[in-house]
Parts: structure tokens; C-alpha cells; sequence
């Protein structure tokens, strides 16, 4: 089906074809990742996209090797920070901002990201307090093991992600 045939049967149709499928049909190009396997927040982008049904093609950057650092790759995000997006040329990093993006403009429904803005501050707080909180908790952990080659983890660090976790209290 081309653009013109896809295009002709949305404004005709009877019924409310969902945006994933009109995409799909249109074969617009698909929406780039870049993105590391080891990362949660990754990792986190490629699940959403699985459950909203949205295939996205996936270029690796390797944290290891500095390939966020590399020049090519600045030019797509000047922070240097994946998961990155790329979709037909609209860049968006975060996994959280990506995930909203996925979910508005690929999402079959509102299952995931309701529209109804009690239901949407709700998920809204969880998302803020897992980039605000939560993750800067475990960073420090995640560091001593990938970074430090650290193989336990001290008493102390897990007290204080249980405590940060209750409180909702940041690192100092």
C-alpha cells in the first residue's frame, strides 16, 4: 500500500485507524535507537516499544569503547547521553521523555500513558521519581560493579538505597 492509498483509506474509513498501523502501512522509515544492552534505561525504551507494537531499529553504542563521545555522534546529541531517538529526524534523549514520545505518537491506545491527567500525573510522578531518586541510588552501585569490578556490595550502600527508596530522599 502506498501513502496515497494509506492516506485515502483513513480519511474514508468508517472506522478509527490506530496511528501504529496507519505507520506501518505507509512503510515510513522506522525510528532509530541508539542504544547499549547493558543499560536499564535502554533497555527500558525497548520494552515500551515492544508493548506499543513500534519496531525500531537499534545501533548500538558501546559506553566502553566511548562511541557517545565520538563526533558523528554529538552532532545527533550534544549531551551524549543514551538512549537516544532518532526518529525521521526528530531527536529526543531520555528514556523516559522517549518512552511518553513512543507511547503518544505510536500507542495503539492510551493503555500506557493515559490521556485522563489524574491517571497521567500518577505515572508522570513514578517516571520522575525513578530518574530523580531511584537511579541516582543505584548508580553508585551499578559503578562499583561494572567500573570497580566490585563482586559484593557493602551493608551500608544497601541501607541507604532502602532508606532513599522509603524516603524518597536523593543523594546528598
Amino acid at each position: 500500500m502506498n501513502v496515497d492509498e494509506s492516506i485515502h483509506l483513513l480519511l474514508l474509513s468508517p472506522q478509527v485507524i490506530p496511528r501504529s498501523l496507519f505507520y506501518r502501512s505507509v512503510r515510513m522509515p522506522r525510528p532509530i535507537l541508539y542504544t547499549a544492552e547493558m543499560s536499564p534505561p535502554c533497555r527500558a525504551v525497548l520494552l515500551a516499544a515492544e508493548a506499543i507494537g513500534v519496531q525500531l531499529e537499534k545501533r548500538e553504542i558501546s559506553i566502553f569503547n566511548r562511541d557517545q563521545l565520538q563526533e558523528s555522534f554529538q552532532k545527533i546529541n550534544p549531551q551524549h547521553t543514551i538512549p537516544t531517538l532518532d526518529d525521521n529526524g526528530h531527536i529526543i534523549w531520555d528514556s523516559h521523555a522517549i518512552i511518553c514520545y513512543l507511547c503518544d505518537k505510536y500507542g495503539r491506545d492510551d493503555s500506557l500513558y493515559p490521556k485522563d491527567l489524574e491517571r497521567r500525573a500518577i505515572i508522570d510522578q513514578r517516571l520522575y521519581f525513578d530518574c530523580g531518586i531511584l537511579f541516582a541510588l543505584l548508580r553508585g552501585i551499578a559503578f562499583s560493579i561494572f567500573v570497580h569490578n566490585q563482586t559484593t556490595i557493602p551493608e551500608d550502600k544497601i541501607e541507604f538505597v532502602k532508606e532513599g527508596i522509603c524516603t524518597g530522599r536523593p543523594i546528598p
